[in-house]
């Protein structure tokens, strides 16, 4: 049906309002808004007066698409492409642009005819309006590209982050792997340092007693030593002793001997004395019976003496014998058992002699040295597994390390996944509340046409006086 105005054959009445020219800024694709135009957009629908009407004052040059940024949350950069793609116009854009510049420099000189706040159509502008709403309300509801990319980079955060995920869980398999190694490795020293200090003490205890038996063996060595040269002085001393005996033996028997040779010899020279004399004969009887007598007297003293003498020098040549013989079998005696004590001394010295000594004194050396080359060996090896300690401790931290920025990586991709989530939900909510809108501005639309006096119209666009897109009424 025409309008009932004067003038506006062929034409149709519609409000030019702000509100309209703020629903067709939104009729822009919602990928184009920033997170700040996202969450600011419930308050921009606070400030429009929505009705279904087409705006005289649209002008979709004016609209800065420089708000939009090239990166993203978290510091996600966009190619040169999907900015392009941000940035420039759709075919529907362009053609709605045009659309409503012709209508709006059509319908200049036809305002002042009209009330406050409307314009005239023509039909067929009206029908091209029409198109150009179903077909934005066809593409609202196709998804962007924007929400696409971000499906794209959502998915591929969402791998990186299984991939980390994996790579952080072999990081930990390997840091528990490392820290049994090292545990290991911990206890191993620990079991070699007391094999190391126990073989040590008894390397000690070792040395202890065998130096301990070697001094012994060297104060027996000595003090047999030092009995072997008493015993050797005593016997000399002995044998000196009974060679001056037998000297003196030998001296009394010559002395002896002298004696008797001696009286041998007086004998003699008696005899020779009185051959020499010239013995007379006594002729009287008596003289010679008395001569006889004192011969007779003479011979029983010196017969006498004789015996006498050799009495006693028997007596002493027995008795010298008799020490002679002591002295012999003495000395016998002492000489078996000086070689006795000397073969004794003998067999024990060649049983603890010096070279077997010298010898368990370099057994003992060598020993000595051997268990300290083992303990020289035992500490490079405890040197050495002190530094793999220290290698696998450093590698522990770097582990540890990389751990704490694979999690703060993890974190951040989460934080950004989280973000890029929102921003699809926003993203999605506000597509929803464009395509209510749209809907809703399509109905009245066609209730506004359809009205054939401005009184109903003004009525429609009284009650449709709305603070919120949630006041919206389903369609």
């Amino acid at each position: 049906p025409q309008s009932a105005s004067p003038g506006s054959d062929g034409l149709r009445r519609v409000q030019s309002s702000d509100s309209l020219g703020a629903s067709a800024q939104a009729t822009l694709p919602h990928e184009h808004l920033t997170a700040a135009e996202k969450s600011g957009s419930d308050s921009n629908l606070d400030e429009m007066d929505f009705g279904p009407m087409v705006s005289a004052d649209l002008d979709l040059e004016g609209f800065d698409t420089s708000s939009v940024t090239s990166e993203g949350p978290a510091g996600f950069m966009l190619t040169r492409a999907q900015e392009l793609s941000i940035k420039a116009r759709t075919p529907e854009q362009e053609e709605t642009a045009s659309l409503l510049s012709t209508v709006t420099m059509v319908s200049t000189e036809t305002l002042c005819a009209l009330p406050d706040g409307y314009r005239l159509v023509s039909e067929r502008e009206w029908d091209l309006l029409q198109e150009e709403v179903q077909k934005a309300a066809s593409n609202f509801g196709r998804p962007c590209d924007m929400c696409s990319n971000y499906e794209q980079q959502l998915q591929t955060i969402q791998a990186q982050e299984a991939d980390t995920r994996d790579q952080l869980k072999r990081l930990h398999a390997m840091l528990r792997q490392a820290n049994e190694q090292l545990e290991k490795v911990g206890k191993e020293r620990d079991e070699l340092e007391d094999a190391s200090r126990r073989s040590a003490e008894d390397c000690t205890e070792q040395i202890v007693a065998l130096t301990e038996q070697c001094r012994t063996a060297e104060a027996l060595l000595q003090e047999l030593q030092q009995k072997f040269v008493e015993t050797q002085q005593k016997a000399l001393e002995q044998l000196a002793v009974l060679a001056r005996s037998r000297e003196q033996v030998a001296e009394e028997l010559r002395r002896l001997q002298a004696d008797n040779d001696s009286l041998q010899g007086k004998h003699s020279v008696h005899q020779s004395l009185l051959q020499a004399e010239g013995f007379i004969m006594p002729s009287v009887v008596q003289e010679l019976q008395a001569l006889v007598s004192q011969y007779r007297r003479d011979m029983v003293a010196v017969r006498t003496a004789c015996e006498h003498a050799e009495e006693r020098l028997r007596a002493e040549i027995l008795f010298l014998r008799e020490q002679l013989t002591a002295e012999q079998g003495t000395k016998d005696n002492l000489e078996s058992t000086l070689q006795l004590e000397i073969d004794t001394y003998k067999e024990e010295i060649g049983t603890a002699s010096i070279t077997s000594i010298r010898t368990e004194v370099e057994r003992l050396k060598s020993l000595k040295e051997q268990l300290e080359k083992t303990v020289q060996e035992k500490t490079q090896q405890l040197e050495r597994l002190e530094q793999a300690r220290r290698q696998l401790e450093g590698q522990h931290r770097e582990e540890h390390a990389q751990r704490l920025k694979l999690e703060e990586v993890v974190r951040e991709e989460k934080s950004k996944t989280q973000r890029l989530q929102n921003e699809l939900d926003t993203s999605e909510q506000v597509q929803r509340d464009f395509v209510k809108l749209s809907q809703t501005l399509q109905v009245q639309l066609e209730r506004i046409r359809q009205m054939e006096s401005m009184e109903q119209v003004r009525e429609i666009l009284n009650s449709t006086d709305l603070s919120d897109v949630s006041q919206l009424p389903d369609t």
